[in-house]
């Protein structure tokens, strides 16, 4: 990720308005720079999210695509220990809690065995 897509991507994340319409995430946040914010979307740090907008008497519905910050885009500025947890896949962050569970009950049952 080049430093002015993290700089996008932070000043998204710092504003934490949710949903941003194309003219707050391209000529707000991005100034100007669509490329950048698409090359985010390609990498997944930020979502399209189509809307459908109501037309008026003079025109049909159309479709307007906001964006928002994924959970990968929100992970990238937190401590390092939440990168590894959002990294892990399913599977292993289930290993990984039943073997701590079972660590804790097998400590408190030899405490109790021997008290």
């Amino acid at each position: 990720m080049s430093e002015d897509e993290k700089n996008i991507l932070l000043l998204a994340t710092e504003r934490k308005q949710g949903v941003y319409s194309p003219v707050d995430m391209i000529n707000g946040i991005a100034l100007g720079k669509r490329n950048l914010v698409e090359n985010l979307v390609v990498k997944g740090y930020l979502e399209e999210v189509p809307t459908e907008m109501p037309g008026g008497p003079n025109y049909s519905s159309r479709t307007i695509i906001f964006y928002r910050v994924t959970h990968k885009g929100l992970i990238q500025f937190g401590p390092f220990y939440k990168k590894i947890w959002f990294y892990f896949n399913g599977d292993i962050r289930n290993i990984i809690i039943s073997i701590v569970t079972s660590i804790i009950t097998i400590t408190i049952s030899i405490l109790i065995k021997k008290y």
